[in-house]
């Protein structure tokens, strides 16, 4: 069909919109996985821009739409010149940004850090940040056209570990809770405010050093829950819950400290796991608990992949 015909079908776009929207809003709506979720949020998406652009009740316009324009219009918007990642420039501002936010977070943090075993700022360098800030920056179209993450499920009843009374060092700080499973410990640290909602969508500098070093700081908890507990018979899943979605921040925060030696050094075999609540309902959704860690520990070392057991929240 060509495109002069289609823009003049404006009910057809409200039609199929309305049917988009409807279907990712009913409860018993189930996606296979992420990326069925994904791609129906983006038509969603470009249904309303099409209805925008194919409207006669637009007040923006008053003459017909053409292909050329349209064709225009899609490439400007899919177009990377003069955008934020194509500037090698601003990306290199930025990592320097996030050294210096690191490094005054840990002047600003002073008692907390003092507790540390290890310093973000020793660990992160100018090379080991710059090798993912361009993947950490294309994430900003992508948060702003697919906001949300699946259906969430309420429900990882918990064994809670009960802290130390009257705590002489560093090495009495306890994480939340403990679950053991079948092929894993998984040791929760429950934080509130591990990041604020935009910084998912803006990822800035200051931003970031903040999110990273609270991560750093739940991480050691961890560890140091990790020791007391001795908790070596088993991989040890260290696994962060926060209010707010932070895939993209925390997962380049992952692969950064991949590259290092941060997991040695702070006595576990991988690095953080950072789950919102949100993320975390949306994965054990169809899985065990058993069945989830199995497919994160294959991850650590491949990129393998386990199936659902469909027995989530049981």
């Amino acid at each position: 069909m060509e495109l002069e015909k289609l823009f003049c079908e404006v009910d057809d776009f409200c039609a199929y919109f309305e049917k988009k929207w409807k279907q990712e809003l009913l409860p018993e709506t189930e996606y296979l996985n992420p990326l069925d979720w994904l791609r129906s949020n983006i038509e969603r998406n470009y249904a309303v821009r099409l209805m925008l652009l194919a409207s006669a009740g637009n007040p923006h316009r008053h003459e017909n739409i053409s292909v050329q324009v349209f064709d225009n219009l899609i490439n400007a918007y899919h177009s990377w010149d003069g955008h934020t990642i194509s500037d090698s420039r601003i990306l290199e501002e930025e990592v320097e940004v996030l050294l210096r936010s690191i490094l005054q977070w840990e002047i600003d943090h002073e008692n907390p850090v003092r507790n540390w075993s290890l310093k973000l700022s020793d660990l992160l360098n100018f090379k080991v940040i710059r090798s993912h800030i361009d993947g950490l920056f294309i994430q900003r179209m992508v948060a702003f056209q697919n906001a949300g993450f699946g259906y969430p499920l309420y429900r990882n009843s918990f064994k809670r570990i009960p802290e130390v009374k009257n705590p002489q060092s560093n090495k009495d700080k306890r994480a939340d809770f403990l679950i053991e499973t079948s092929n894993s410990y998984i040791v929760v640290e429950c934080k509130s405010s591990v990041m604020s909602s935009d910084t998912s969508a803006y990822f800035q500098a200051d931003k970031l050093a903040d999110l990273w070093c609270r991560i750093h700081s739940a991480f050691e908890q961890i560890s140091s829950t990790v020791e007391a507990l001795n908790l070596h018979d088993k991989p040890v899943i260290p696994l962060i819950i926060t209010f707010y979605d932070s895939i993209a921040a925390s997962t380049v925060f992952e692969e950064m400290v991949k590259q290092t030696d941060y997991c040695s050094r702070m006595g576990l075999n991988m690095p953080p796991i950072v789950y919102s609540l949100h993320e975390l309902e949306h994965w054990i959704s169809d899985r065990s608990l058993n069945n989830w860690s199995e497919l994160i520990l294959l991850k650590q070392n491949a990129n393998c992949s386990v199936k659902p057991d469909n027995k989530g929240h049981n």
